[in-house]
């Protein structure tokens, strides 16, 4: 926002959207540029939000969703952005689904993304990559992935 952007900020707590309000308030020369929403994942796909983005950021946030959800997921975010849109994700890396300290958690890693695209209708170009995460007390990678239409 502070670089002149439109932000539609999406998240599904209203205490998290409440914390990160205050925070863009504090150092923001743009306070109309974000447009707050609480919503699921499922809600956002239901909006009427057609081609109306040119960027999606979804930096781990779809690595709570179950992986046969994905599909269908990624092909209404896909649908929301515009013809010349990207849309970013990362999971953590490997190819299992669990649950760890009471949350889900669904990894990726190239197999899991191969057969995944399969079953997205929509079409695109994507680039995969790893990262190592940078916080002091984890030793995970990352699978990025950038989508463009």
């Amino acid at each position: 926002a502070n670089l002149g952007f439109n932000v539609t900020a999406i998240d599904n707590s209203a205490a998290l959207i409440d914390l990160a309000k205050t925070a863009a308030q504090q150092g923001m020369n743009h306070q109309n540029a974000i447009e707050w929403h609480c919503a699921t994942f499922q809600d956002i796909v239901q909006k009427d939000w057609q081609r109306q983005f040119t960027a999606i950021w979804a930096c781990a946030s779809l690595l709570h969703v179950a992986y046969y959800e994905l599909p269908k997921l990624i092909d209404g975010l896909l649908h929301m952005i515009t013809d010349d849109g990207v849309f970013y994700a990362s999971f953590k890396y490997g190819n299992s689904e669990r649950v760890k300290d009471g949350r889900f958690f669904c990894d990726m890693n190239e197999e899991h993304w191969e057969a995944l695209k399969q079953k997205i209708t929509a079409e695109f170009k994507d680039k995969t990559w790893l990262t190592t995460d940078r916080r002091a007390d984890r030793n995970e990678e990352w699978f990025n992935i950038m989508i463009k239409r």
